[in-house]
Parts: structure tokens; sequence; C-alpha cells
């Protein structure tokens, strides 16, 4: 038999036989899952390790407290008295966050789907698990630092100031018998005086700049040049090794190396200089720090989350469970079964001996004819060899499939070309059910899909550039603060730092994105597969714009403090109105000892003050930064003439201006920066997609199509009617004669009958007549079957008697008979009996169809879907219900300036601890927390709807809404997660840094500290309980009204005061929001005409005295309204057929024409062999009888 490709299939699948089919046929081999997407906690574990520091003394509370100094701002920053605490502070938040986060991002690991089409050998998970594994660890820390470095830069570009006196200093001076106050910004030198090189200086307020710790004798010297300029340590220094000081606490520990706490000797140091350490009773030699990584620094501990060891337990058996391949199926060539190849040859001999008869002869005589035929020269055999060799070289050169000796390139451009024309031409005909089933489902996008993001000239521009930023920081107006060349360079620090945050963003969300997999059952078309990835990549890009957007908003909202902004032309408190703007002018100043005399000498167009740095920022725009620009050379010369004022060596350099392309840029000169920011600072995000690609990883073995053809083929027919020929022929010569005598036989007794007369004729009983006539069948049958003899006298030879010939040809026909019904009973038996399984199906079912077979059928039913992969939002619908009060008037600009309209514009004129002070800082709080959690949830949400629900097969619907019920109960659950990390380090390095509050609620300055001229020192505020704002950033007392005349306090139900606004608020709840008699004392002590009314206690779950810390771990959520359309997941699934397989053991139709087929082939076989094997016994008789006579044995030698 010619060999063919078969499918085989393999079932009860276990481990080892998957191992060996891989290896044996790795290559075709398919075992398609139960289960597509696997949870990876379900078969995934994993083992974390973090570094010592993070569980040693060192982070804890009683060593952090023990470092506490009161008189810390009375030593310089590099004095290791200066900022130990906060450092360890710093360092026990980066130990709690990193725990936090990689704790986090197991739920999340353990929470992601594994998608598996089909069974995976072990290397091959092992190897994608540890893929996703790293790359998500890696894009968590990635996040962090992102957003730290971005917080590092705008806490300098906001100016916010260390309590610590490290990044600024303020002084105390008499002039003419009154204490006058100064301050400047702190800087640091490499070398030993300011005398080496005067321009080595370099500022807090422009970069970060740290040299090693210890402890300076001349710290405690009250001059104020001592505290504002710090240098190299001089030697004979006791110094703290690892450990460095800055210009804030959060600088100098990023790059501690720690080695102190490695080292006894250097710990019995601190406790000298600490000596509340002493208090502590610890075996110090036992506490010493013992690491793998040491010299590393902190900012490398926490880009690796402070893990020292993760590794990853792949549990293969648990994958392979969970996938619950029921079968294999696996390619091969070989000849077809030895059972079906006995019973086809049998079948067919019998019906090709007898067509054989019939043509021979035809076919010699007609073979005759042509050999005596004359030739005819004119027939030119040469042009049909000619046609038929093109013929033939044109079908060896179609080649659909790659060939694995020939991968020339010639050879794959060839390939590519046929396969896409075929495609082309099968499409057109066939369009509507044109199939090319990809032999890899799961293709990653990295395959076929590539993303080069053009960001906005300004972050490859010189202006955000490590030179030009230092002439900037050079360059500046060192008397006004308001001047342009001051503000114009926070703004730039914090716009190249906006660009790096942009860029790293964009960057992991590439990464992400390239990594996710791209689910194609079949060959896409060209149009398709561009419709859908342009859906996908908008949803990408959109996607990366919010993420971006949220967490500057996030930053901005936490560390934006209020100051004010009092103008010629503005008059405007921040305190009450976060939104006050002012023109931003160049200032010419003349500087007399007492004051600066201040004159504008040019507003500079698009430069717009707000409340903050960043708020200054968004307002303004970049239009004097475009060489078209009428200002552009008017900044540029005032920026010169400062430099060159300031600097003693200047090096100057001309920065290339922008240059505005509407082609190239869809961002007018004129455009805020605001809006470009909230773009991600994206001109144009230029995907890329190669269908080329796409095809050669989907990799389709075969198409099909569908189409209206007869059941059986043309040859399927003609082997069928050939191999039942013989059958027939067979026993229509044993029926026809029996038939014909018995049709004669009836006949001529009805002829008989209608001759006697009806008086003679004696009529029996039926069942007379039914047991006469049964008795003369079986007299008849006996009879003939005794004398039947089917065989001639030639199968015996002629030098038999005539009784021994026909003696032997009834033995012979007996043996036939019986052979032939053992050989028809074994083989049809064999056949028959055999279970087949047949599978019923129903083409693209109806909805409700299939319920109708789901409940006949239960899990017996399969429908394979069309569209195995489809995003949530198809089916899926969420409506986040919010608190009442993030939709009340209480969070409205208008409510807020309305109230706060009749407050006196100077606020410092209350009382410190009055709550008329805070109560615009806290609405203003309220107003933005509601917004960042409706902005972070509506986040999760599409994130939610986004994402790919991946099944092959129709999942059942009670395991869709368990599914997907599973999906949004931990969207729910981690959707607090970014807006609270983000939240957590912004708050732990504010309380780190020591940041004074503009309010002046954590920290107040004391001076003069000593002298007629010497720096001023701080000192925390104390609250309830003696909290200490240098100790704990959420000391609170509670708010109250202070009347000015008066000892009058009232109190106001549930609101608090503390170190900062935003730490007390969150301490507060919204009692008083929901009492009217409350809201009407705020209203009668702010002097406003409001008519408010209290929020309803029963539209919420929370109760009312749930803090505002508690409504923000849930973002401010009553309820997420789910609606889950099971129909809609159908249609999304769109089964083109459903179906359930049964087992049938006997089919009548198929019996009889098996037996048919199999009776013409035995018929020859038997006919040719019985008589044979008869006369062999016969003469085996014949020489067993001989023996007993003894002539008859001497006759029989002679024979021989």
């Amino acid at each position: 038999m010619e060999p063919q490709s078969q499918t085989i299939t393999v079932s009860k699948v276990t481990p080892l036989i998957f191992n060996q089919l891989y290896a044996d046929h790795g290559d075709t081999l398919s075992c398609p899952c139960t289960t597509n997407a696997i949870l990876f906690k379900d078969f995934v574990s994993n083992e974390i390790i973090f570094h010592p520091i993070c569980s040693s003394i060192f982070v804890s509370q009683q060593w952090i407290q023990a470092l506490y100094n009161p008189n810390a701002s009375t030593y310089t920053p590099p004095d290791f008295r200066t900022t130990a605490m906060s450092q360890f502070e710093i360092l026990a938040s980066f130990c709690s966050l990193s725990q936090d986060t990689v704790f986090e991002n197991q739920i999340d690991i353990g929470n992601n789907e594994y998608i598996t089409i089909s069974l995976l050998p072990e290397v091959q998970v092992q190897t994608e698990v540890n893929g996703t594994v790293g790359f998500l660890k890696n894009s968590a820390s990635a996040g962090i630092i992102s957003f730290l470095n971005y917080l590092r830069i705008i806490t300098r570009a906001n100016y916010l100031i260390s309590a610590l006196n490290t990044n600024a200093v303020m002084g105390f001076f008499v002039f003419s018998s009154e204490y006058r106050i100064m301050g400047s910004t702190t800087f640091y030198s490499p070398y030993s005086s300011d005398t080496d090189k005067p321009d080595s200086h370099v500022a807090c307020s422009n970069t970060n700049p740290i040299t090693p710790a210890g402890f300076f004798e001349y710290s405690t010297v009250w001059i104020y040049e001592i505290h504002q300029w710090w240098y190299l340590p001089s030697p004979g220094t006791i110094m703290v090794d690892g450990f460095f000081g800055g210009c804030t606490p959060l600088e100098s520990i990023l790059q501690s190396t720690l080695d102190c706490l490695y080292d006894v000797t250097c710990i019995q140091l601190l406790l000298n200089y600490f000596p509340a350490l002493n208090q502590i009773q610890l075996n110090w030699t036992n506490s010493v720090l013992t690491s793998k990584q040491q010299n590393a620094s902190v900012i490398d501990y926490l880009d690796d989350l402070f893990i020292e060891e993760w590794s990853i337990e792949m549990n293969y058996s648990k994958y392979f469970d969970e996938c619950a391949a029921s079968y294999c199926t696996y390619t091969t060539t070989d000849r077809n079964d030895f059972t079906y190849a006995i019973t086809l040859s049998i079948s067919l001999y019998g019906g090709l001996i007898v067509i054989f008869r019939l043509i021979a002869p035809f076919l010699i005589s007609s073979a005759m004819k042509l050999r005596y035929r004359p030739r005819n020269a004119n027939v030119n055999l040469g042009a049909q060899n000619t046609f038929i060799y093109k013929f033939i070289e044109s079908v060896k050169r179609l080649n659909l499939f790659k060939v694995a000796n020939e991968r020339t390139e010639n050879n794959i451009k060839q390939q590519k070309i046929i396969t896409r024309v075929y495609l082309i031409l099968l499409t057109a005909v066939h369009p509507d059910t044109l199939k090319c089933p990809c032999s890899t489902v799961a293709i990653p996008y990295q395959k076929f899909v590539s993303l080069s993001p053009i960001l906005h000239q300004i972050c490859s521009s010189d202006f955000v550039g490590a030179r030009w930023l230092v002439i900037m920081g050079k360059g500046t107006n060192s008397y006004i603060s308001s001047d342009w060349r001051n503000i114009a360079n926070g703004q730039l620090l914090l716009l190249s730092n906006l660009c790096q945050l942009a860029n790293n963003m964009i960057d992991d969300a590439i990464h992400r994105f390239l990594l996710q997999t791209f689910i194609a059952s079949t060959a896409l078309i060209e149009i398709d597969l561009n419709t859908q990835l342009n859906a996908t990549l908008n949803q990408l890009f959109q996607s990366t714009i919010v993420r971006f957007a949220f967490l500057v908003d996030t930053v901005t909202f936490v560390l934006s403090g209020p100051t004010g902004i009092n103008s010629g032309k503005v008059n405007c408190i921040c305190a009450t109105n976060p939104n006050c703007e002012d023109p931003v002018a160049v200032d010419n100043n003349d500087y007399v000892y007492d004051h600066v005399d201040v004159e504008i000498a040019y507003i500079v167009p698009g430069s717009i003050a707000g409340c903050s740095s960043s708020h200054s920022l968004q307002l303004s725009t970049l239009e004097c930064f475009y060489s078209d620009s009428d200002c552009f050379s008017i900044v540029m010369n005032y920026i010169q003439k400062a430099y060159f004022a300031n600097v003693l060596y200047p090096v100057w350099f001309d920065p290339s201006p922008l240059i505005y392309d509407s082609r190239l840029s869809r961002f007018p000169p004129n455009t805020s920066i605001n809006t470009i920011v909230k773009n991600i600072m994206v001109e144009e995000w230029n995907p890329s997609t190669s269908y080329n690609n796409f095809y050669e990883s989907c990799a389709p073995n075969y198409c099909t199509y569908s189409q209206t053809i007869p059941t059986n083929s043309v040859v399927g027919v003609i082997i069928k009617l050939v191999s039942m020929i013989g059958g027939l022929i067979v026993s229509l010569h044993l029926i026809t004669p029996l038939l014909v005598k018995f049709i004669i036989y009836l006949l001529s007794m009805i002829n008989k009958r209608q001759q006697e007369p009806e008086q003679q004729q004696v009529r029996l009983k039926w069942f007379d007549q039914l047991k006469l006539t049964t008795r003369n069948v079986a007299s008849l049958v006996y009879t003939k079957s005794i004398s039947l003899n089917i065989f001639p006298r030639r199968e015996f030879g002629n030098n038999i008697d005539q009784v021994t010939v026909r003696r032997l040809g009834q033995w012979s026909t007996r043996l036939y008979i019986a052979l032939m019904i053992i050989g028809l009973a074994i083989l049809t038996l064999y056949s028959v009996v055999q279970p087949h399984s047949l599978t019923k199906s129903f083409n693209q079912p109806s909805f409700n169809l299939y319920n109708q077979l789901f409940q006949k059928y239960g899990d017996q039913l399969k429908c394979s879907c069309s569209s195995i992969a489809s995003t949530y939002n198809h089916f899926v619908k969420i409506e986040p219900a919010f608190h009442e009060i993030c939709s009340s008037p209480f969070v409205s600009d208008e409510w807020r300036m309305n109230l706060t309209a009749g407050l006196d514009l100077d606020l410092s004129s209350y009382t410190l601890m009055d709550y008329r002070r805070f109560l615009s800082a806290h609405l203003q709080y309220l107003q933005g927390l509601c917004k960042i959690s409706i902005e972070s949830t509506n986040n999760s949400v599409d994130q939610l709807l986004s994402s790919l629900l991946v099944t092959t097969q129709l999942l059942p619907e009670t395991v869709f809404y368990e599914r997907t019920d599973l999906l949004i109960k931990h969207s729910k659950s981690s959707a607090p997660t970014t807006f609270a990390r983000l939240n957590f380090l912004t708050r732990s390095v504010n309380h780190g840094n020591a940041i004074i509050s503009s309010y002046g609620t954590n920290f107040e300055y004391i001076g003069p500290w000593y002298g007629w001229y010497s720096y001023a020192i701080t000192q925390p505020k104390i609250y309830d309980n003696g909290c200490s704002c240098a100790l704990y950033p959420n000391c609170t007392s509670q708010a109250r009204f202070i009347e000015m005349n008066s000892s009058e306090i009232i109190p106001i139900r549930g609101l608090k005061i503390g170190c900062t606004p935003s730490e007390s608020f969150l301490l507060s709840n919204l009692a008083c929001f929901y009492d009217q008699s409350c809201i009407n004392i705020i209203q009668q002590y702010t002097n406003s005409t409001n008519s408010s009314i209290s929020l309803a206690i029963t539209k919420s779950q929370f109760s009312i005295n749930t803090t505002i810390a508690e409504l923000i771990n849930d973002l401010f959520v009553e309820e997420w309204a789910t609606n889950i359309n099971y129909s809609s997941y159908y249609e999304q699934c769109s089964p083109l057929l459903c179906s359930y397989t049964y087992s049938k053991q006997i089919n009548l139709l198929y019996t009889i024409t098996l037996i048919l087929g199999l009776q013409g082939g035995l018929t020859i076989v038997l006919k040719w062999i019985c008589p044979k094997i008869v006369r062999i016994a016969a003469k085996c008789c014949r020489q067993l009888e001989q023996p007993v006579s003894v002539p008859i044995h001497k006759q029989q030698q002679q024979v021989r």
C-alpha cells in the first residue's frame, strides 16, 4: 500500500507519555488544553529572601528614635548627627515599601494568566514563567525608581525646604537695632576651601551634591556662612563608613552603601555620638549585617526591591493537571493499518477479478491492433513531451510550506510569494469560509509589531541638557526669587525630568506590550489584522497617557504647598485659591544694604507663575524657546548677562532653538506645557506591523474552506462498488437458480391447484401448513447440502474415478461453506463489534439552541470558539459608585471659594491652631482625593475591561461567571495599590526630609541662635499626647475655631489639625458633613452666607466615623455595579460548531456492505484453496489406511 500521512490520537496522556511523544514527534505533536488560561498561583511558587537590613534592628523604631537629636539643625549637612535619624527612617520606609510591593507583586503574578492553548514541554514553560516573573518584578521596581526620581526633582524645583538646614539655611542679622531675616540655598564644593576654585561651588537649588558623612568639629559654629557652605572632609575627621551627607537626607541615603553596619567598630563609634543607642540591650557583634551584596548603594538595593534572592519553583505536574489535555495527536507517514489493508484487499480482490475477466480480452485486442498500426510521422511527440515536462516542472515549483533543505533567500522569497498568491486566490473565491489554522496560536507582539515613538523636540534639545542646565543654574537672579531666570531654571529641571519619566514609562509600556501575546486561532488577512492591531495599539497609547497623567497629577497634588502671590497685577492667596496666576518678568534690581529695588525689565510671553513650580510649568508655554519667536533672543541675552555677572570664568554656549514644523509636530509653540505633558510628551507613536512576520509566526500548515459536495468522492464510490461486485456476483450466482426454481415451483403449484376440482382440495389449517412447509424446506436444505457439489472435475485431476471426484467435491463444498461462514463471521465481528465513536454536530447554533443542547447533554457538549480571545468590555459592564461626598457641593470650587471669601486674605491673622487657617487646604485636599480616587478606579476598570479572556472552547455559564467574578474581585482589591504606594512613598520622603510646611504646622524657626549674625535653627511642633512632628508625621489635635478676642474654643466634629494639613485630614472623618449644625458652625465662623445641606447617612455603606485614610484605602468606592452578560460572551466566542460524541457498535447498512465486500474475495480464495485441502486430507487418510494391507503397501512403493 502507498504510504500516507496519518493522524494518530493518544488518549489518557501522562507526563511520561507526553515527554516520549514530544521527543519522537515534537514537530507535529498537539495536545489541546482543556483550560487555556492557567493562573500562575496554581503551578508557580516563589521563595524570596530580602536583604538582611530589612529585618535588622537598624530599621526598627527603637533604633531610629534613639538616633533622634533635638539639635540636629545646628550641625552642617555632612555631619552625620544632622541626618542620621532621617536617613534610617527613609531606609525603613524603603524596606517597608519594597516588602509591600513584592507581596502585592506576588499576588499580581499569582493572578496573572498563563495562556497555553496546547500542552507545552517543561523547559519551555519554565523559560516563559521565569521571563514573566522577572519582567513583572523589574517593572514594579522601575516604576518606584522612576517615581522617586521625579519626586527628587520636583522637591528641588518647588524649593521645598528641610528643617534640618541641609538644602537651605535661614540667617538673622541686626540692622538698625532690628533683627532682619535672610535665606539662601546651601552650596557644596569638592575642594577644601572656597579660594581654590570659586566656580566649583554647587548649589542645592540646582543639583544634589553629596559628600562622605562624619562628625565635624566646626558643625556647631554659629556663623551663618559655615552652614551655608560645606566642603570635603578635612584629614583627621571621624568618618562614618558608607554614609553620606547632602542636600536632603533622601539624597544622602540613596548613595549610602551601609558599610558601617557591617562593622562592629563603626557601630561602637555611633554609640559614642548617639548615647540613646546604649539603652538598646543588644549584642552588637551578632547584630552586624552579613550580605552577599556588600558595596552596593541603597538605590541599587531599591532597584532590586531589597531582594537578595528570588527563586521560582514551577511545578510542572500541577501545570500538566491544570492544562488537562485529554488527548494528544501527531501526524506520521506510514502504511495503512494492517487489518484495514487485509479487509480492503480481500474486498477488492473479488471485484477486480470479475472486472479484469471482462475487460482483459478487449485490452489484448486493442493492444494487438496498436502494435501493427503504422507510425504517423506527423505526430509531434517532442511538443507533447515538452508540454508534459513544463507542467511537471511548474508543479515542482509550487511550494506552499517551508522546506528544511531549501532555506536560501531566493527560496524563502519564492515560498512567500506563492503562499500569498494562493491565499489571495482562495480568499477571493471563498472569502467567508476560508480558514487557515495557526500552528502557533499565541504570538508575542514583538514578533511582528515595532514601536518607535518620537517625543516632543524639547526632550532632545539643548535646553534640558546637562550643559545648559548648568548655565541656567548660574544665570539666575540671586536677589529676586520671582525673576523669570530663577523660575525658568526650576522649570527646565522639572521638564528635563518629565521627559526622562515619560521616556521611561513609554519604554516600560512598550516592553510590557511587546511581551504580551496576540491570540490568533487562524491566519487573518492583512486588512483584518491591521484593524485589530490599530484598536489594540490605540488602547495601549491611551492607557499609557492616562497612567502618566495620573502619576504627574498625584505628585503635584501631594507635594503642592500653598504659597502666596501678591504682585501689582494680582492679589491672590494660594491657601484659599490654588489657581492663582501671575505673569513672569525679567527684573532689574538695585541692591541696597537693607533692601532691593526692583524694576520690571521684560515680561516674558507664555511664562506664567502659579502656586508651585510644577503648577507654573503646566500653565506656561515654550514659545520663547522657538527660533521664529521674537522673545528668544531677548531672554537669551538676559540669561547670558546674568551668567557672565555671576561666573568668574564663564564658559558660554548658544543653545539651538526649537523649530516648529506643522508637518512634524502637533503642538504649536503656544501650546501649554500641561497639554504636552498630558499627552506624555509624544509627537508620534510610529507603530509598524509586518504581515509577513505575522504569517510566518502563525505558520498555518493548511487552509480549509467550506464547499457543498457529495458525501463520497468518485474514487470512494468506485472502491466501494468494486469491493461489492465480487460479493454480489457470488451471492446472485447462488441465489438466482434457487430463486428461479422456487418461482417456477410456485407457479406450477398454482396451476395444479386451479386444475383440481374445488371439492377435492383438502384445506389444511395454517399451522399445519407452516409445519409441513418447514419440514419440506429443512428436508430440501439437508438433501441439497449433502449432495451439493460446486467444484468441477478439473479441480481434482483426471486420474480419479467419478465417484471419488463427486465425494471429494462434496467434502470440498462443505469445507468451503464452513470456512466461508467462519471467515465472514470473524472478519465481520472484528470490524463491526469494535465500538465506533460517532459525533453529532450542530452548525452555528443559536444561543437558544445552545442552551437547549447544554441542558440535554451537559459537559459532553463541546463548542469551539471561532474567536478564542475577546476583551472583557464586550460582555462586562462596570459602573463604580463613589461616596456621596465626591459628588456633593463640598468638593466644588464654587462652594469652597464662597465659603472662604469672608476670611481674611492674610490667614496668619488667625491664631496658629485656628481651623480657619486650614479649612481651605482640607477642602482642596478632599477635592483632590476624590478626583484621584475616581481616576484611579476608572483606570483599573479600563485595564480590566481591556484585558483578554482566552478560551478555545465555549465556557459553560457557571464557569464563565466564576472566572469573571474572580477577576473583578482581584481588580477591585488592587485598584488602590498604585495611589497607596505613591502616597506612602511621598509622605515617607517628605517626613524623612523634614520638609517644612508652609503653614508652619510641623516645624518653626528659632532665632537668633547666637550673636548678631547667625543662622536660625528649627524645632518641631508638639501636638496631643506630646507627639513630636520630628518623630511622627501624623501628630494631631482636635480642629477648632478660636475667638480672637476671647479664650472661647469651638471644637469641630470629626476634623483634626496636625503636622501638615494632608496628614491631619487623613486622620479626620466626615462626621461634620453629616451634621447640619456642624456645617452651620463652619459657615458662621467663615462669615459665609451659603446654605448647604448635610450628607445623608443612609446613602453610604461607610460609617460616619470612617477616617479619610480608610476611605482612601477603598478609593471612596461604595460598590462596583457589575453587569456580566453571558449571551454577549457567546456572541464573541461565536461557535461555528457544537458537537457531542457518543459510541455505537452496530450499524446495519455498514454491516451489509462489509459482508458483501468480503464475500466476493473470500469466495475466490476459498474456491481455490478448499479442493486442494480436501485432496491433501484424502491423500493423508489413504496413507494412514495403507499399513493394514501389505500388498497395498507394496503398490504404494511402486508408485513412488
